[in-house]
C-alpha cells in the first residue's frame, strides 16, 4: 500500500467515527475489546499485527511446558505457515515477543519461556 493510500484511508476511519480503533498500523472494530490470532490466509508477515502474533505467542506458550524465545518465534511462525524465519519474519517475532515481556504476560525462567 502507498503511503498516499495509507494516509486517505487513516484520514477517513478518523473522520468517519464509525467504530474504529488504531493499535499500531491496524485498524480493529471499537466493539471487539481483545485482538484474537488468525490462520494467516497467505498473508504476509506485514499484514499481520504485532498484537496478533503476541496474542498466537501466548496460546502456544500455554500448550507448551517452556519453550526458549527461538523456538517459541518458530513455533509461532509455523503456525502461520511460514517455513522460515525471513530476517522480517524474525523481527515480527520478536517485537512480538518483547510486547509480551513488556506487558507481563510471560517471563523468563532460565532459557525458558513461560506464562506470567
Amino acid at each position: 500500500m502507498t503511503v498516499k493510500v495509507r494516509n486517505e484511508v487513516d484520514d477517513y476511519l478518523k473522520h468517519t467515527r464509525s467504530g474504529w480503533r488504531k493499535v499500531g498500523d491496524f485498524y480493529y472494530p471499537k466493539k471487539h475489546q481483545s485482538i484474537s490470532a488468525k490462520t494467516s490466509n497467505g498473508r504476509k508477515i506485514d499484514y499481520i499485527s504485532i498484537e496478533e502474533l503476541a496474542v498466537a505467542m501466548e496460546i502456544i506458550v500455554k500448550k507448551s511446558f517452556g519453550m526458549t524465545i527461538q523456538g517459541i518465534c518458530i513455533e509461532t511462525a509455523r503456525a502461520y505457515g511460514f517455513q522460515r524465519l525471513s530476517p522480517m519474519i524474525n523481527s515480527s517475532m520478536n517485537k512480538a515477543y518483547k510486547k509480551m515481556l513488556k506487558q507481563g504476560k510471560v517471563k523468563i525462567d532460565g532459557q525458558k519461556l513461560i506464562l506470567n
